[in-house]
């Protein structure tokens, strides 16, 4: 069986919601789908796509700076899932699954919706996001959540995030990170992967951290990643509340 997908990205960067997809998709398309990736344009992840073989639609959630308004963005959704004629809506993130599924339920347009965040909803939110078909989860713990929140447990599968143990796999120690980083060679790291924000809880690896280098000066801090939220909690989030613990760590 194969057909044509429409694939809705709300982001131009890559994390694990667009690297997930880019690890699958190849596999796909030489199974015969075609996707069509309404993404934002001229973005790493649009060039991503592309190279894999998606054909592009430049999808703007943003006007002059503003997000567009639920209706501004579904009345778009709707233009495209006509101009597109997909067999299968693919829905990204949990965000776009929201602002898809009251437009493919009234299209009756069979589509899937991913699940990675845990996220307080509105009893609203939670009803649009039951419109899509499918929902896909990425964890366990994931899928409880929401279906505590009120969305029909059947409509949830879980399919945990994979991991090519040809790349992460354990290997003797190179030092080159503490060579890099200018840390002794005795020096111990802790390493935090992810995006600087409220929901990653860098906040408690801060906090952790200040504690155990207080009894063991040897340790080190390393943070790797930034902050891709434009929500302003978020920018208060990294500019302000912890700022001088970034820096002094």
């Amino acid at each position: 069986m194969s057909g044509r997908v429409l694939f809705l990205g709300e982001y131009g960067w890559r994390n694990g919601g667009e690297n997930s997809f880019l690890a699958i998709a190849p596999s796909l398309i030489q199974q015969g789908y075609e996707f069509v990736a309404a993404v934002p344009g001229n973005t790493e992840f649009s060039r991503a796509l592309a190279a894999i073989g998606c054909d592009l639609v430049d999808l703007q959630l943003f006007e002059e700076g503003q997000r567009k308004s639920q209706s501004q963005i579904r009345h778009d959704l709707e233009q495209l899932i006509r101009q597109v004629q997909p067999d299968l809506v693919h829905c990204n993130s949990l965000s776009i699954s929201r602002l898809a599924g009251p437009v493919t339920r009234a299209g009756e347009i069979p589509s899937i919706g991913y699940l990675r965040d845990i996220l307080r909803l509105s009893a609203k939110a939670i009803q649009d996001i039951s419109k899509i078909d499918q929902l896909v989860a990425v964890s366990r713990a994931t899928c409880d959540y929401h279906v505590n929140a009120g969305i029909p447990a059947e409509q949830v599968q879980i399919i945990h995030n994979g991991v090519d143990l040809q790349q992460f796999a354990p290997r003797p120690g190179s030092g080159c990170l503490h060579d890099q980083l200018k840390i002794p060679t005795a020096g111990k790291m802790i390493i935090c992967v992810g995006q600087i924000g409220l929901r990653k809880g860098v906040d408690v690896v801060l906090d952790s951290f200040t504690k155990l280098a207080e009894l063991d000066p040897s340790f080190h801090l390393v943070l790797a990643g930034d902050r891709h939220s434009q929500k302003q909690e978020a920018i208060v989030y990294k500019s302000e509340e912890h700022a001088s613990e970034l820096q002094s760590h």
